[in-house]
């Protein structure tokens, strides 16, 4: 996923996307299923 949206390693889009959500990305796939009915 991390090349396919531009970023040149997935550590940078992990950087990134803590930066952005404030949560890793697991963290927020987490948080989205408990949404879910």
């Amino acid at each position: 996923i991390a090349e396919s949206v531009g970023y040149a390693s997935e550590s940078s889009f992990h950087k990134a996307f803590v930066r952005e959500f404030g949560c890793t990305p697991g963290e927020y796939r987490e948080r989205v299923r408990q949404l879910a009915p």
